[in-house]
């Protein structure tokens, strides 16, 4: 596990597969508010609090969570208390396959809903789309692939970590 401390507010943190299996979960068990989830998420605050001092309020958290390749996680945990004004500020649609991301763009097409303003960024075979918020509809998108809204750490991470099309939105779509 992997723990780094993004901003006053938040602390990411790298979970493996194999991580994750020793609490048997999976990236899509660990979304849920099962027993197994809230155990792995006490276990993930006390090794911030140890490995960084850092502690986070006893009520919710805003924790944004994105999948990566070896089958583990990213899990973004933010103070709601702290003041940021620019948090949740992007929409992110991740989809597991090129055929996904495919579908969705014929869908976007043909419902003239379109991708204006999107990005496209690409890690390994996953590809995720990304809208200032308010410039796409959710209940669409999760219709093909696991939607996020991103804090500024998830947005900062995101675009460290994967790469981003600079055909897309110009000159048609490059996977």
């Amino acid at each position: 596990m992997k723990i780094e401390i993004a901003t006053e507010r938040s602390v990411l943190v790298e979970c493996s597969a194999a991580e994750l299996q020793a609490w048997n979960l999976t990236y899509e068990t660990l979304e849920g508010k099962n027993t197994r989830a809230i155990a792995a998420l006490q276990v993930v605050l006390a090794r911030i609090q140890a490995q960084t001092g850092r502690s986070f309020p006893q009520r919710e958290l805003e924790i944004d969570l994105l999948p990566s390749l070896d089958g583990g996680c990213l899990l973004i945990l933010t103070d709601p208390d702290k003041e940021a004004s620019d948090v949740g500020q992007a929409i992110a649609c991740v989809f597991e396959s090129a055929d996904a991301l495919l579908d969705f763009l014929s869908f976007a097409e043909g419902s003239k809903a379109g991708t204006g303003g999107a990005e496209l960024y690409r890690n390994g075979g996953q590809y995720l789309l990304l809208w200032n918020k308010g410039g796409v509809r959710q209940s669409a998108l999760g219709e093909f692939g696991a939607v996020h809204t991103l804090t500024p750490p998830s947005l900062a991470y995101l675009r460290e970590h994967w790469s981003k099309s600079e055909v897309f939105g110009r000159t048609g779509t490059q996977l």
